[in-house]
């Protein structure tokens, strides 16, 4: 009974979460059509551009990293919504609820993944459009995993960001370089034969 009242208090966190993400339908509405203009304004300018020994298809190969980066920015984004409350002092209403840091923190961790990956799904629907394929359960179990662990570290890398530096700029400035650092050293904008041909095996793997 008190494991379940445990998991109750979980649950009210995520619905509050998920319920203030729904609130800002015009703003989710806007940032999918910025991200889908990223995706083909990339794919016009480079398509001409790359070599077609590595890239035969931009749209294609640019289409996963840009998915990715969209899921990262809506569940980096309660992070943001965690340092306007720390700001404003809202934090210590939450908890003189009966609630336990553990229960709200990993509340705002599954949140910020849920919202990361409803997000993600009509950038997973233009995959599917793109590629004109159903993948294989082995590569759909990959997706999934995938999503879910990029979501789930980055909404608690962001608030770990939000509780530790009170300043907004701060935490915008910091919020940029990670998704610099994450993304741009990472094969998401190259293929994996570049990447294999230039740096050691190890640091592929990582």
């Amino acid at each position: 009974m008190e494991m379940r009242s445990y998991a109750r208090g979980i649950q009210i966190v995520v619905m509050r979460d998920l319920d203030r993400f729904w609130k800002y339908k015009w703003w989710l509405a806007g940032l999918i059509t910025m991200n889908l203009t990223d995706l083909f304004i990339f794919a016009l300018i480079f398509n001409g551009i790359v070599n077609r020994a590595y890239i035969d298809n931009y749209l294609l190969f640019i289409a996963p990293g840009i998915t990715a980066i969209a899921t990262f920015a809506s569940a980096f984004s309660i992070g943001r919504e965690v340092g306007v409350e720390v700001r404003r002092g809202y934090t210590q209403y939450l908890l003189s609820l009966p609630l336990t840091r553990f229960q709200l923190s990993i509340g705002r961790i599954l949140g910020g993944a849920l919202t990361g990956l409803i997000y993600q799904i009509p950038f997973i629907a233009l995959l599917l459009i793109l590629y004109w394929s159903i993948p294989s359960i082995e590569k759909f179990s990959i997706m999934i995993a995938t999503s879910v662990m990029l979501t789930i570290s980055m909404s608690s890398l962001s608030i770990t960001i939000s509780t530790a530096v009170r300043s907004f700029d701060l935490q915008a400035t910091m919020r940029s370089f990670t998704y610099f650092v994450l993304f741009f050293f990472s094969n998401v904008f190259y293929p994996d034969a570049l990447i294999r041909k230039y740096f050691p095996e190890i640091l592929y793997i990582i």
